[in-house]
Order: C-alpha cells, then structure tokens, then sequence
C-alpha cells in the first residue's frame, strides 16, 4: 500500500510566493492547496483533511496571529498544525505566537 502524500493548505497573499513555496513543496512530494481567505481556509479544513497549515505573516488585511485566532477551534478539533512564516527573528513575536498556541515558525533568509 503506498502512503498518501502529506497535505499542506498554504495562507498567503502573494500569488508569486505561493507559487514558489507550493511548487518547492509539491517537488519534495508534498500536496498543496494555496488559499488567501480565511473563509476559503475554514472550508478546505472543515471538508479535507490536511496534515499542516503553512501561513504568512500577513494574510490580505491580517496579521498572521489574526488568522491563527480565527482558524484556532477548527484546527484544534482536525488537530492540524499550524506553522506561521515570519520575515524576521523575534523573540517577543515567538513567544506571543506560541503563549497563542501556535505550534511552530518558519523564519523567511
């Protein structure tokens, strides 16, 4: 039996980026789906079921700690994990983020 390919419903604003981290992501053998709603992003959760929530730290008009607070119960009840992109090292926006339950963070070189 062969294993399913991991899921990953990527939250950005940028056409361009979603571009290259979903095509990065699918040459590695990764499933993507890219999404710049939070509506559209509550919907792929609630009716597909994702191995992880890849999102930007900014999302149109959101921080990304807005859209993990509006994303927080429908991935705690697919307990989906939920990693947010930063373009810096802060210590003060880890910490906040993972006070918040935010499960990991991808630091942007």
């Amino acid at each position: 039996m062969k294993d399913s390919p991991i899921k990953i419903l990527l939250l950005e604003s940028s056409e361009e980026r979603n571009s290259f981290l979903s095509q990065m992501l699918n040459e590695k053998g990764y499933q993507t789906e890219t999404t710049g709603k939070i509506e559209q992003a509550i919907e792929k959760i609630l009716n597909q079921a994702f191995n992880l929530v890849i999102c930007e730290n900014k999302v149109n008009e959101y921080t990304g700690f807005e859209v993990f607070k509006k994303l927080r119960e429908y991935l705690r009840n697919s307990g989906i994990p939920f990693f947010l992109v930063l373009d810096s090292f802060e210590n003060e926006d880890m910490l906040i983020g993972l006070e918040m339950g935010i499960d990991n963070f991808i630091v942007t070189p």
